[in-house]
């Protein structure tokens, strides 16, 4: 084990001890794979967490990252923000649970399709720092591997119905069901093109590409990126 991942093993056992929560439940409130936390964490493996996870990780824990850190995407994220922002994350008892979580599984069906329970929540997470001001975000919880290994089964991911979608997002689309008096099923995929007439996605798992009616969907929802969660 190399020191650097030993330095992030330990922050990880933290996070765990302060919250009193498990890698599965530490994983899933911060929206990353609880597959690849328990692998860090438990297995020899020889890569160390990214800045990305480990932001999800004090956001969800209020445990900050220390400054100095060397990891992958440290220099980019210590260029692009100054050194105060990257430590002004508010502990986790600061973060009020009261983020709406709407997404329910209701089956993969090989494409990746769910349901999004609007008429209530299913869960409520804690609001990030970025979000502090904005109550029309929500979260999902991914069910299916089509979208691996950009989002894993079990992982919490926020939408803002505010933000403009644009080609190269990743997005989650409400589309008419072909079915009569059924509720609209849910996709989390890549924007590939938006036109008049057809929307184009892809996935990762298996990779292809899928068309979908313009009129057939019924509401584009962008997901939002760590940056922005983080404020």
């Amino acid at each position: 084990m190399s020191e650097q991942q030993k330095v992030v093993r330990d922050l990880v056992q933290q996070m765990l001890a302060e919250t009193g929560l498990t890698l599965t439940e530490l994983a899933r409130r911060a929206g990353v794979s609880s597959t690849t936390l328990t692998r860090f964490m438990n297995k020899d493996v020889k890569h160390t967490l990214s800045m990305s996870t480990l932001g999800k990780l004090s956001v969800a824990s209020g445990v900050s990252v220390p400054m100095g850190m060397a990891l992958p995407g440290a220099a980019a994220a210590a260029t692009a923000r100054p050194p105060a922002e990257t430590l002004a994350i508010p502990k986790r008892g600061e973060m009020p649970q009261d983020l709406p979580v709407y997404g329910t599984a209701q089956g993969a069906n090989g494409e990746g399709a769910f349901v999004i329970n609007m008429g209530g929540q299913v869960d409520r997470i804690r609001r990030p720092p970025g979000l502090m001001a904005n109550r029309d975000a929500f979260a999902i919880y991914v069910e299916g591997d089509s979208m691996e290994p950009r989002f894993e089964p079990g992982e919490t991911v926020v939408v803002d119905p505010n933000r403009p979608v644009r080609p190269g997002d990743d997005v989650v689309l409400l589309v008419e069901s072909p079915e009569p008096g059924q509720p609209p099923k849910a996709y989390i995929k890549r924007l590939v093109r938006r036109g008049a007439e057809r929307i184009l996605v892809k996935q990762y798992n298996p990779p292809r590409e899928m068309e979908f009616p313009t009129a057939a969907v019924k509401k584009i929802f962008r997901v939002m990126r760590v940056g922005e969660l983080l404020g």
